[in-house]
């Protein structure tokens, strides 16, 4: 119980940095409560050395998994962060944003990325989002999609 506790209390404590530039974004309020409460949302967040290699200082995705509601708040959200971004690739299928790759503006030299991949069919809606911070460049963030997609 005292592990529980002070495991939330430095994540009570963090979280305010960890969000800093993500501040602004429509996409913040998915990655926390009451958000990630809801059924068929599955929440991941990875900061320190583990994502030094890779030039990144933050990860955090979302996957939303048979709830087409919740899947249709983060496509909108993910838009409207979109039109800010400096720079985007993304796709459309049967009206619904279907993939989007986006490079926001650096807040204090850290480079902001968000990725979103619509993977839904009728019989298992998914929907992926993911936001990256860190000195990485666009490049470096595509080299590693790639080479996941090629494994």
């Amino acid at each position: 119980m005292k592990k529980i506790l002070l495991i939330s209390m430095i994540c009570f404590l963090i979280t305010p940095f960890i969000a800093r530039s993500q501040d602004g974004l429509d996409i913040n309020k998915l990655f926390s409560a009451p958000f990630i409460d809801n059924d068929g949302v599955t929440y991941l967040n990875i900061t320190g050395k583990q994502l030094d290699t890779y030039g990144m200082s933050l990860y955090r995705s979302i996957s939303v998994t048979e709830n087409p509601e919740l899947s249709t708040t983060v496509e909108q959200a993910v838009k409207h962060d979109g039109t800010s971004a400096i720079s985007r690739e993304v796709s459309f299928k049967y009206g619904k944003l279907y993939f989007g790759f986006y490079t926001l503006t650096p807040i204090k030299g850290i480079n902001r990325f968000i990725l979103y991949l619509n993977l839904a069919t009728e019989e298992k809606p998914k929907t992926t989002l993911i936001y990256l911070e860190g000195k990485c460049d666009e490049t470096t963030i595509k080299k590693l999609l790639n080479k996941k997609t090629d494994e």
